[in-house]
C-alpha cells in the first residue's frame, strides 16, 4: 500500500518535533518576560523617578508578548486544522504528528516492509522452480534425444496419457490451438506440446489432470494471449476433433520431448544479431549459422535433427517437423543461451 508524505512516520516525526520546540519556546517565552516585568516592577518601585510613563509602556509590551507567545500553539493548531477540514495535506500533516499515529505509521511501514521482503522472497523462490523446472525439461529432452525418441512424424501417433476434459474445456484449448496454427495437423501438434509442456510443469501452482492441463495452458504465459484465445477464439469441428483425439484419446502427433516452437513474424522484440520481428534468432545449419530475417524464414534451411535454433528467450533446440505446410518449426531442447 501506498503511504503519502503525511502518513509516512519518519516525516511526521519532523512534524512533531517542530510542534514539542513551539511548545517549548510558547512557556520558556513568557516566563522569562514575566521574570523582566517583575524586575521592571521592582525598578519602578525602587525608583525616586515618580514619571511611572515609560517603565508602565515596557510592562504593558512584555505582557502582550508573552501572552502571544504563550497562546502561538494554540493558534497553528486552529489555523492547520481548518485546513486539515478543507482537505489540505499540510493540515493533515500537522494532526497526524503525534506519538501514537507515529507509532502507529510506524507499524504500518514495518508490515509493509515485511510483506515486500515475503514477496520478494517468494519470486526468488519461483524462479528457482522455475530454473529448476526448466533444466529438469532439458536433461530429460536430452535423454530422450539419446534413446532415439525422435520417430517420423509422417502420421504416426504417440499413445499418451487421456486428459478428462470437459466440453468448455476443450473447446477454450483448441481455440488457442487454432490461434497458434491455424490448420488440422498443426492444431493437432500444438495439442500435443500443450500436453509435453504440462506433465513437467509444477503440478502445485497449476494442477493435476484436465484442470491443471487447462490452468497451464491459460496462465503459464507460454502461449501468447491464451486467455483471450480462450475466452473468444474461433475453432473449427475438424481442429477441435484434431485436438480431442490428442488429448481426451490419448493420441499425440509429437513425442514427449518436442517442447519448443517458434513463430516468424509474431514478436516485436528484436534480437541483437538481426532485424527479425519473430521469436527466432538464429539457426546453425551444415556448418554454417544464418541470422537474416530470409533465411530464418526459409523453410530449406531446416533439417531434421540437424538445424539447431536460437530463439530470442534464450532456449536452443533442434528442428524436428513443421507439422503443416503453414506451421512454424517444432523442435526438442539441447541447451540454453
Amino acid at each position: 500500500m501506498y503511504l503519502d508524505i503525511c502518513e509516512k512516520a519518519s516525516f511526521l516525526s519532523i512534524i512533531f518535533l517542530i510542534k514539542e520546540i513551539i511548545n517549548i519556546i510558547s512557556i520558556i517565552v513568557p516566563i522569562i518576560l514575566i521574570i523582566l516585568m517583575g524586575i521592571d516592577v521592582f525598578k519602578m518601585v525602587t525608583s525616586s523617578d515618580t514619571n511611572y510613563s515609560l517603565d508602565i509602556k515596557k510592562i504593558i509590551g512584555r505582557t502582550i508578548a508573552a501572552v502571544s507567545v504563550f497562546f502561538v500553539p494554540t493558534f497553528v493548531n486552529l489555523l492547520l486544522n481548518l485546513l486539515n477540514q478543507q482537505s489540505y495535506s499540510v493540515g493533515s500533516c500537522w494532526t497526524n504528528a503525534n506519538s501514537s499515529t507515529i507509532a502507529s505509521f510506524r507499524a504500518l511501514e514495518a508490515a509493509e516492509r515485511q510483506l515486500e521482503k515475503q514477496r520478494i522472497e517468494k519470486e526468488k523462490k519461483d524462479y528457482e522452480a522455475e530454473r529448476k523446472a526448466f533444466e529438469e525439461l532439458r536433461e530429460q529432452s536430452r535423454l530422450e534425444n539419446a534413446n532415439g525418441n525422435n520417430n517420423s512424424v509422417s502420421g504416426e501417433k504417440f499413445s499418451s496419457t487421456k486428459y478428462n476434459l470437459t466440453d468448455l474445456q476443450l473447446v477454450a484449448l483448441a481455440r488457442v490451438c487454432m490461434a497458434e496454427q491455424g490448420s488440422v495437423n498443426g492444431a493437432a501438434a500444438e495439442a500435443s506440446l500443450m500436453a509435453n509442456l504440462f506433465e513437467r510443469a509444477s503440478k502445485e501452482k497449476y494442477g493435476t489432470g484436465a484442470t491443471g492441463l487447462y490452468n497451464y495452458v491459460r496462465t503459464s504465459g507460454w502461449f501468447a494471449n491464451a486467455a483471450k484465445h480462450m475466452d473468444t477464439g474461433s475453432y473449427t469441428p475438424e481442429i477441435l476433433a484434431a485436438v480431442k483425439d490428442v488429448l481426451v484419446n490419448g493420441n499425440r502427433t509429437m513425442p514427449s520431448n518436442i517442447v519448443e516452437h517458434d513463430c516468424w513474424f509474431c514478436n516485436k522484440r528484436k534480437c541483437d544479431m538481426n532485424s527479425n520481428t519473430g521469436d527466432i534468432c538464429k539457426i546453425e545449419v551444415n556448418g554454417k549459422v544464418l541470422t537474416s530475417p530470409s533465411d530464418i524464414k526459409n523453410r530449406n534451411n531446416y533439417i531434421k535433427d540437424k538445424t539447431v535454433i536460437y530463439n530470442v528467450y534464450g532456449s536452443i533446440y533442434k528442428f524436428y517437423t513443421f507439422p503443416s505446410e503453414r506451421s512454424d518449426p517444432f523442435g526438442y531442447i539441447i541447451g540454453y543461451y
